[in-house]
């Protein structure tokens, strides 16, 4: 299987878990009547089918079937979609997990395809998913790990300014959020300003003596405009080294629940 997409699987699963945790709440913002509307089951059992398939998707890339880790993906954005649509429809509130989770099925998707070679429909991907990712966000802004989720979708795509923004606004929220911590440090890095880079490193190393240093810019494969980065890859290094030392937890049957 290719690195890009191990690596960044086991991103996408640490951050799925850790937004999971609010789901809960998120779930009580229903109110009673909604609870009571006959579509209601019908829209949380397809929402569960899609984090199924997205679940089944997860597996698939781990066991280095690509094809078939697409196929799931694109059928849970369908069916997590479809959920959202009939909620629309039959006037019922959607929280923001689920939101996330749609954002989260169109980023796995995106990684999946760009390590076959599927750039511009992976692009595709990347912005539903930041879409998406902003109506949780919009819905529920004090979930730390949708900020640093929207941060790395955002280092992905290159928007480093407002990456780094999505980053802070998650260490305003937990000032010992990690992942935002060596991000920071590595952004910081990555345009010279090693004053700020090492203050994040060193505040982080305090805790994770074990911590790695940053590792290089990943350079632009051949053939790329001179400068150009390729930040999905540099993306998966940076998750690679992170995952070595925090590890990784979770998946889409944490987030099995509207």
């Amino acid at each position: 299987m290719a690195a890009d997409g191990r690596k960044l699987l086991v991103l996408s699963s640490r951050l799925s878990a850790a937004a999971a945790l609010h789901r809960w709440a998120a779930y009580q913002n229903c109110d009673s009547k909604n609870m009571m509307n006959p579509a209601f089951a019908m829209i949380n059992q397809q929402f569960i089918a899609g984090c199924a398939m997205g679940q089944q998707g997860m597996n698939a890339e781990q066991g280095g079937n690509l094809s078939a880790a697409i196929q799931f993906y694109d059928q849970a954005i369908a069916s997590i979609q479809q959920s959202m649509f009939l909620a629309q429809q039959s006037g019922i509130y959607i929280p923001d997990n689920v939101y996330f989770s749609a954002s989260f099925a169109h980023f796995s998707a995106a990684r999946v395809k760009n390590v076959l070679g599927w750039g511009p429909i992976a692009w595709n991907d990347l912005n539903q998913s930041l879409t998406a990712l902003n109506q949780a966000i919009a819905l529920n802004s004090n979930v730390v790990q949708y900020h640093v989720f929207a941060g790395t979708v955002l280092m992905t795509i290159g928007n480093l300014p407002e990456a780094e923004r999505a980053f802070m606004t998650a260490l305003r929220l937990n000032p010992s959020e990690p992942w935002s911590q060596y991000m920071l440090a590595f952004l910081n890095s990555a345009r010279g300003n090693m004053a700020a880079a090492n203050q994040y490193y060193y505040s982080l190393q305090q805790k994770a003596p074990n911590l790695p240093q940053m590792p290089p810019i990943t350079q632009p494969p051949s053939g790329s405009p001179q400068g150009e980065t390729n930040w999905i890859k540099t993306t998966s290094e940076v998750a690679d080294m992170l995952t070595k030392v925090f590890g990784a937890i979770g998946g889409f049957q944490n987030l099995m629940q509207w």
